[in-house]
């Protein structure tokens, strides 16, 4: 993914770079246009309404008053909306084929990690696991392998 992973938006809106920068010149120069451009900029980062307005300093239903009225605001929205949608199913995407992390513990101590792993079969007639898988690779299907049970044990439970 392009941008950061993190939840949560920038304290300061202001003085972060302007993710969209083909767009701001959709929104005028108004104290009403610098409060939507802060509003896209928090929910580019965070993809949530209530949030994105708090940092913006609105109310939540001004957003969606802007969206009906406003033509221009509404492009700008949809072209950030966009991006975070597709951002959001790439997420999803490598979820999907790569699995989850899930550390077990002992008595407060890591044990191992059980690791879901999915078997691939690619174009050309290889298999490889999901996370190993060559840049470029067309993968034809997926199979998801249980976790190894040899190392259930491993804690002395």
């Amino acid at each position: 993914m392009a941008r950061s992973s993190s939840s949560f938006p920038p304290s300061d809106t202001t003085s972060a770079p302007d993710p969209f920068p083909r767009r701001e010149s959709l929104l005028p120069a108004t104290p009403r246009g610098k409060r939507q451009k802060a509003f896209l900029r928090a929910f580019a980062v965070s993809a949530d309404v209530a949030a994105s307005a708090r940092i913006a300093g609105i109310d939540r239903t001004t957003h969606y008053d802007w969206l009906r009225k406003d033509k221009k605001y509404r492009a700008a929205f949809d072209s950030v909306f966009q991006d975070r949608t597709d951002d959001l199913k790439h997420a999803l995407y490598l979820l999907g084929v790569e699995g989850y992390f899930k550390p077990l513990f002992y008595k407060g101590k890591p044990c191992f990690a059980e690791r879901t792993r999915t078997l691939c079969q690619l174009a050309d007639g290889t298999t490889v696991f999901g996370d190993e898988l060559p840049k470029g690779a067309r993968v034809m299907a997926a199979k998801r392998l249980p976790p190894a049970t040899a190392n259930r044990w491993a804690c002395g439970r």
